[in-house]
């Protein structure tokens, strides 16, 4: 199995400077979360590879990679890091881009409802979550259908007749509500618009 970086404290890092340099707190189990997230989707999306030397837990909270929790759990590390590669850091940019808004505790929640793919005994407390279970979880992450749109059918327009009697004709669309509660756009025989308001009764 191969690595993007050479150490996790590299990723961990990179993550813990971008959140500084957005002028953002980044809590211990948030970064936890998104060393798992950005572990997930590089495994997914490379059969072969990892992004990092890392071994990651789930517990009631969510994911934890405990050594690397237990050094960062009070903030930056006082020893020197390696600068991820341009290509990673491109891709670190995106998971950032992507989850860094989050705060923790939703953040866990999206993870946790992912784990849903994964039996409970798989995630039991201090369950290792190897890279094919972590593949199995991220394989469908990135990618998100968009809710179809159903064409708006418009009714055969009705000519009615405004309190100053002057005829216009009304095209409604079904499933659409006017702005300002209007029934619908009215237009007089020469193409010029006209607000209706109001209908003579018992025209229409």
């Amino acid at each position: 199995m191969r690595y993007a970086v050479k150490t996790s404290f590299d990723v961990a890092v990179w993550f813990m400077d971008r959140a500084s340099a957005d002028d953002a707190y980044l809590q211990p189990r948030m970064l936890q979360a998104l060393l798992f997230v950005a572990q997930g989707i590089y495994t997914a999306a490379h059969k072969d590879a990892l992004l990092m030397p890392s071994v990651f837990t789930m517990d009631d909270t969510g994911p934890l990679e405990p050594n690397l929790y237990k050094v960062l759990e009070y903030g930056r590390p006082d020893f020197a890091v390696n600068a991820p590669s341009p290509g990673i850091s491109t891709f670190l940019d995106s998971v950032w881009r992507r989850f860094g808004h989050f705060d923790a505790l939703r953040l866990c929640q999206w993870i946790k409802r992912l784990s849903g793919k994964l039996s409970e005994d798989d995630l039991g407390a201090g369950r290792v979550i190897g890279p094919e279970e972590m593949r199995a979880l991220f394989a469908e992450s990135g990618k998100k259908e968009k809710p179809a749109v159903k064409p708006v059918p418009t009714r055969n327009p009705v000519e009615r007749k405004p309190a100053e009697g002057v005829p216009v004709t009304v095209a409604k669309r079904e499933g659409v509500i006017p702005p300002n509660g209007e029934v619908g756009a009215a237009y007089r025989p020469d193409g010029s618009a006209v607000i209706v308001k109001k209908w003579v009764p018992g025209i229409g």
